[in-house]
């Protein structure tokens, strides 16, 4: 193996067998296929949403706090001139508006001091809102998951995954998302986490596809989390001087928008968070999130797990290159990936694992 290509972070890796391997290659008409979460070997997916405690409202609280002060800094100077106080209206009513729409609560039209006093009161069932929420998203939605790691020799993982014999399969990370944008809307691309919508012909989106690097502290993945909701609001809002002269209608404009952008990393993110306890496997993956209601027409039970798929075809011409696992009957598994490397476009290379690993 290309000692490039295993340091290469652009490369990443999927631990699998030779069985699922041949899957993958023996015709055109192949997918890659990600596999229902609750199926997963980590029984703590999607728990990420369980990091929503009081002190991580209130950090979320401050962070927009501080945040939009920066930006109305101006307009606080000038308030006497234009007769409104800028600071009034973005800290009774916005600042509270912005955080009851990160849970899914409305967004506060008003700017008066009641109005304000009012939100003030619903923001104190923060939690109880999450846990609302939460629930809708398990209710509603299926998240499979396509796993990689940026690990292409590793030890553990050869143990875990391929404990009957096996490969690493090299895909480029770029590459995969390129795919995806020449099928599906981008909603998101920040820091390598790129989220994607199906492209719905009533405007519906109820198909959401996102790639990234999975965050095993949970003091990690609160700061990402609310980073990211503050910067996409942020981007996603005009904050100049007629923001401040705004009608309701507008305002609930604002709304759908910030409603919007939660709602897809209410669902995503938390999918990227994994217990502390897998950090070794260094691991990038490919969520597909759905509406339950879908599950007749896009899911399949293959390998006694149920699946669907990714949207990737043609994968032998995907693969970058080949590991066979240090384990099982390698003969014969480095006869198949020899076989598909020369039937690939790619003629990618396949090499054995180094690790000196018997398996008994």
């Amino acid at each position: 193996m290309d000692n490039d290509l295993l340091t290469d972070q652009d490369v990443i890796w999927h631990y699998t067998s030779i069985d699922a391997l041949t899957a993958m290659c023996e015709s055109e008409n192949t997918n890659l296929y990600a596999t229902l979460s609750s199926f997963c070997n980590d029984n703590e997916e999607g728990k990420g949403l369980e990091c929503f405690d009081s002190s991580f409202r209130d950090d979320i609280s401050k962070k927009l706090d501080d945040t939009i002060k920066k930006i109305v800094k101006d307009f606080d100077s000038n308030e006497g001139e234009k007769g409104y106080s800028a600071k009034n209206i973005l800290l009774s009513g916005i600042i509270g508006g912005i955080i009851m729409g990160v849970i899914g609560a409305a967004l506060a039209a008003g700017a008066t001091a009641l109005i304000a006093e009012r939100n003030k009161k619903e923001n104190n069932s923060f939690k109880d809102k999450i846990a609302q929420m939460t629930k809708n998203i398990i209710d509603e939605y299926d998240v499979f998951v396509l796993c990689f790691s940026h690990q292409g020799d590793s030890l553990p993982q050869w143990r875990s995954y391929t404990y009957n014999g096996g490969v690493a399969i090299g895909f480029s990370k770029k590459e995969l998302v390129d795919k995806l944008k020449n099928t599906y809307k981008k909603k998101y691309d920040k820091n390598g986490y790129v989220f994607f919508t199906e492209n719905q012909t009533n405007g519906t989106e109820n198909y959401w596809i996102a790639i990234g690097k999975c965050i095993y502290k949970k003091e990690d993945f609160q700061k990402f989390f609310t980073d990211t909701i503050v910067q996409n609001i942020l981007e996603k809002t005009d904050f100049n001087d007629s923001f401040f002269h705004q009608t309701g209608t507008q305002l609930e404009k604002i709304q759908e928008n910030f409603l919007d952008i939660s709602k897809l990393f209410f669902v995503c993110l938390p999918f990227f968070l994994k217990n502390e306890s897998f950090i070794s496997e260094d691991e990038e993956r490919i969520l597909i999130i759905q509406k339950k209601e879908r599950r007749k027409e896009t899911v399949k039970f293959i390998a006694n797990k149920p699946r669907i798929k990714t949207g990737f075809t043609n994968v032998l011409d995907l693969i970058q290159g080949i590991i066979i696992s240090p384990h099982g009957n390698k003969e014969r598994n480095r006869t198949y990936a020899k076989y598909f490397s020369s039937v690939s476009n790619k003629k990618f290379s396949v090499k054995d694992s180094k690790s000196p690993y018997n398996g008994w």
